[in-house]
């Protein structure tokens, strides 16, 4: 095999999306290409659920272009929902509001799976509108809301949640279901001047296995009675996020940071003391509190919950 054969076998093994520069889809990024491999590559089925915006549908586009010239033998069926002539995803506006319609797309996406032939995989992409939609019974999701991917700037997105209702924001854009009444916020606000929450306090919210994920924040009420807030969460087991929180943490020059520490028998708590953190660490009253610290001060909540504010210990002068 010559040269030029090998490097064209290389780009369609490993940088599909740059066909896609070449066609125009000057957009496309390194996640694109992670979709991309896994749509051509995956053995098993899948489904992709990315906000609005995200060039899923593009992907998906060169996808379909890539694999006729990878597997000329192989078929591909392509399937959208059409109403009056008019096309859009497989889950859509109507499977939220309406249980009768839910049903009837679940119906239809489970008789797909007899046209599906032996050896044969589905590949599912769209947005979820309902708990209860077509898309609770895909499997293998994968979930990219418009904060993990970074492909809408914080301008736009404040533009576009000011342009709809926080319910339809959540589901185009966070990918959650809530409905208006049950926002955590009404209209929240958001700003460029970071400095407003140096000094607040930190959480983290650890994930170890299964289906949480790790989140990690910063709250910091300000003079005024205005709360300022930052958030982020991934999908990942707590050990995989330190090292980014510890830039969010840097970067907003946060204080202590609080987490709990009966789940995981004080082993968060551990690691962000080999870190070098300061630490606010949350136990029940039953708990026993760990000797290697010093506590600076202690609430005590309604429900009995303790809040101690922890300094860290140098062992030298232990």
């Amino acid at each position: 095999m010559n040269s030029s054969k090998q490097a064209v076998l290389d780009l369609l093994w490993n940088e599909p999306y740059r066909i896609g520069h070449w066609v125009g889809f000057k957009d496309l990024t390194a996640l694109h290409n992670e979709w991309l491999r896994s749509f051509l590559y995956a053995e098993k089925d899948q489904t992709l659920l990315a906000h609005r915006g995200s060039y899923k549908t593009t992907d998906l586009s060169l996808f379909l272009s890539i694999h006729t010239i990878i597997d000329p033998n192989e078929n591909v069926m392509f399937f959208r929902k059409t109403d009056d002539d008019v096309t859009n995803d497989i889950v859509n506006l109507k499977d939220r509001i309406s249980k009768a319609e839910r049903e009837r797309t679940k119906t239809q996406y489970m008789e797909l799976q007899n046209n599906k032939n032996r050896g044969g995989r589905f590949i599912n992409t769209g947005t979820p509108w309902h708990k209860e939609d077509a898309i609770s019974i895909m499997p293998n999701v994968g979930k990219y809301d418009c904060y993990s991917t970074g492909l809408i700037m914080r301008d736009k997105l404040e533009e576009l949640r000011q342009s709809m209702s926080d319910s339809l924001f959540a589901a185009n854009y966070e990918l959650k279901h809530i409905a208006d009444k049950d926002a955590m916020f009404q209209n929240p606000q958001f700003t460029k001047e970071i400095q407003l929450i140096h000094g607040g306090l930190a959480h983290i919210d650890a994930a170890y296995d299964g289906e949480d994920g790790t989140a990690y924040t910063i709250i910091k009420k300000m003079p005024d009675g205005r709360i300022i807030g930052f958030g982020k969460r991934w999908d990942k087991h707590v050990d995989d996020c330190l090292s980014e929180i510890g830039i969010y943490h840097k970067r907003f020059r946060a204080g202590s940071i609080s987490c709990e520490k009966n789940a995981d028998k004080g082993y968060l708590a551990k690691e962000l003391r080999g870190l070098g953190y300061t630490r606010r660490v949350t136990v029940d009253t039953k708990a026993p509190v760990i000797s290697d610290v010093e506590a600076d001060a202690t609430t005590v909540n309604a429900n009995g919950t303790i809040h101690l504010t922890f300094k860290v210990v140098d062992p030298a002068d232990e």
